[in-house]
């Protein structure tokens, strides 16, 4: 009976125990439970602020796409609209852009010269003065101020520009990107130049003529006058 009893007892303490260990077992469930709860309810209001954040981010991008698209047709009007001829190349001497102003001193489209050597603009005769010159101010980076250089027209005429330019660098300002250069067409003002110093030359001419035909009368006035005395 005795040993029953201890049978009984060591039962109850092994109950006990379990019960325990599987309320030991539940508390710590629990906790890691209430933990978990905490972490996903932490990382939810996290992933809330990432995502407010992401999409203010994103408006915020947008806004500024935006603004370059305003800021970039802009230029691109200022640049196709300029009243001045305006051309850019790149340091193979390749061209890359030009505008209206440009596409009516050459009487040619831009996409007739994109990526065309600059070199088919220049006359002939004038072609390696003009090379000379670019590949001074693309190479150094020297500015043109106000350098005198023909273009050739579709016509076959010749057109004459007076230019100044300036050279891109990239961010560092260690590599040369392209160089741009604005032109004033000044082949009317040539023109009427060369029209007033063949004047003055024909007038010089005229003059010296004259003169010659004074001093010989005033020479053929006087023998005449020593004859008569």
């Amino acid at each position: 009976e005795l040993h029953g009893k201890d049978e009984v007892g060591t039962l109850a303490q092994r109950f006990n125990n379990m019960l325990s260990q599987i309320q030991a077992r539940d508390n710590i469930l629990k906790q890691q439970r209430e933990h978990l709860e905490d972490e996903v309810a932490q990382r939810t209001a996290d992933l809330q602020k990432t995502n407010i954040t992401l999409e203010q981010e994103l408006t915020d991008r947008k806004q500024i796409e935006e603004q370059l698209r305003e800021t970039r047709d802009y230029l691109e009007n200022l640049f196709n609209y300029a009243n001045a001829p305006i051309i850019v190349w790149n340091p193979s001497y390749q061209i890359t852009m030009f505008n209206h102003a440009f596409e009516r001193m050459t009487g040619r489209q831009a996409a007739e010269f994109i990526g065309k050597p600059i070199d088919i603009l220049f006359p002939d005769v004038h072609r390696d003065e003009a090379l000379a010159k670019i590949h001074q101010t693309t190479r150094t980076g020297e500015r043109w101020e106000t350098v005198e250089i023909p273009i050739q027209h579709a016509s076959g005429t010749v057109k004459t520009a007076l230019w100044n330019s300036a050279t891109l660098y990239s961010a560092d300002g260690k590599q040369v990107l392209a160089t741009i250069a604005q032109g004033q067409d000044i082949t009317e003002r040539k023109q009427a130049e060369d029209e007033i110093r063949q004047l003055n030359e024909k007038l010089d001419a005229k003059v010296k003529q004259r003169t010659q035909q004074l001093l010989e009368a005033q020479d053929e006035l006087v023998r005449k006058e020593k004859l008569a005395v």
